[in-house]
């Protein structure tokens, strides 16, 4: 059976032990569950850091993501023996602007995630702060809004 990402889908049947059932799976699934894992504690990761970082602090991505070879297109095959290579590296930076984070009465929506009882820039930590996600738009003149507790 085919998926829609081209991936096929196969289907066993197996008898025996426990011991044996998970040594089956473990050579059925390969890496993917250590894999899985690391993917669950950086995206865990990113989200306290998103939810902690603070302005004046610049967080830096840097994704080596393909190895390659520059060939010519109309080389003959000795040619190849000394290509040069290539690492195409993405990188994103990103800050937090003060002025931004020194907002106090915004346009908020339903949904959006804000900080309460959070510092202005350049104060003390404030740590009775909350992350918090707007559950209900009160009164959006006075700036009035229903939250609950993000995580």
């Amino acid at each position: 059976m085919e998926t829609s990402n081209n991936r096929a889908l196969v289907q066993t049947a197996a008898s025996g032990t426990l011991v044996k059932f998970c040594d089956l799976f473990k050579e059925t699934i390969g890496d993917h569950a250590e894999n899985r894992q690391i993917l669950s504690t950086a995206t865990s990761a990113q989200m306290d850091y998103d939810q902690n970082s603070c302005p004046r602090s610049v967080r830096r991505n840097i994704d080596y993501s393909e190895n390659g070879t520059i060939k010519g297109k109309h080389t003959i095959q000795s040619q190849y023996w000394g290509c040069m290579s290539y690492t195409m590296m993405v990188l994103v930076v990103s800050w937090l602007k003060v002025g931004k984070w020194n907002e106090v009465f915004v346009d908020m929506e339903k949904g959006e995630k804000v900080t309460v009882h959070g510092e202005m820039a350049g104060e003390p930590v404030t740590f009775d702060s909350l992350w918090t996600t707007v559950t209900c738009v009160l009164d959006e003149e006075q700036g009035i809004f229903e939250v609950t507790d993000a995580n």
